[in-house]
């Protein structure tokens, strides 16, 4: 399940996105930087250091703040996006495809442009997750945000999950594994989400099974014999009830996308004990 979340710094992204795999002293070379846009040229005689490209991607922010005499805000952008256990690995090329498209996709840079408007980079983390983190700075002129799509999250899983089906899995990707995404599930939009690959009538397997159905209905109805005559009036009830629990799991999925998220839980305060009576007696090295 895509992970999107909006940070008050780049360096903020990068501890809360990746976490110790990288951090703003690690060198980024090729096993970490798979793609980025727009960023300043940089010294090659050496890799970037984490703490340094972050200092890049919040730059703009700084520019804008002075442009406009404003406080801080969320201006970073990011998505985290991962495999599944037991999917394949994918490689640079298409781990980079994918950044490139989610970005489009979300609204952050133009399809087919030759120059992002933004500066962004795409970090992997242990060659199974991809982090994108997203200056929302429009340069070179800062003077505007980036607004991203309001459906960001619902578009970016859906493009996500049609490329692991793609590359990964041609023949469906398996019910385990939105089964397993359930757990990972933090608020109603993203059951939502998987909702809609269940049901998808294309790609989902609720529709996939109400055509096997319907096709097999079709195939009893045409033969001779009462027994399979039977089978084929069966088969059509069953594949119109597949239809009213996809049309329903359809309609809970659309009234989900309306619920607005809940507030974060709070553990109630521990009572604290009666007081007892009184007695008498460095950052990361810039470069």
């Amino acid at each position: 399940m895509p992970r999107l979340a909006s940070h008050t710094s780049a360096r903020d992204a990068l501890a809360v996105t990746v976490g110790d795999s990288i951090s703003l002293t690690t060198e980024l070379d090729e096993r970490h930087l798979i793609s980025f846009g727009n960023l300043p040229p940089q010294n090659y005689d050496r890799p970037w250091l984490g703490g340094d490209l972050m200092n890049e991607l919040d730059e703009p922010f700084r520019r804008y703040q002075e442009l406009h005499n404003e406080p801080g805000g969320h201006h970073i952008w990011q998505c985290s996006i991962g495999l599944h256990p037991e999917d394949g690995g994918l490689t640079d090329a298409q781990w980079s495809s994918v950044a490139h498209h989610l970005l489009e996709v979300a609204g952050i840079t133009e399809p087919h442009a030759n120059v992002s408007p933004v500066r962004w980079v795409a970090l992997r983390d242990g060659g199974r997750a991809l982090h994108i983190i997203a200056s929302l700075v429009c340069e070179p002129a800062h003077r505007q945000l980036v607004t991203p799509a309001a459906d960001a999250h619902t578009a970016i899983t859906r493009e996500w999950t049609l490329f692991i089906e793609e590359y990964l899995h041609p023949e469906g990707i398996p019910l385990t594994a939105l089964t397993d995404e359930i757990s990972q599930a933090h608020e109603p939009g993203d059951l939502a989400d998987l909702l809609a690959l269940v049901t998808d009538e294309q790609h989902g397997v609720l529709g996939q099974l109400r055509r096997f159905v319907e096709g097999a209905a079709h195939w009893s109805s045409a033969r001779s014999g009462a027994a399979v005559q039977d089978a084929g009036h069966r088969l059509a009830w069953a594949a119109r009830r597949l239809h009213s629990v996809q049309r329903d799991l359809t309609g809970i999925g659309t009234e989900l996308h309306s619920v607005r998220p809940s507030p974060p839980h709070r553990a109630p305060a521990t009572p604290k004990a009666p007081a007892a009576p009184l007695k008498h007696t460095p950052g990361p090295r810039a470069r």
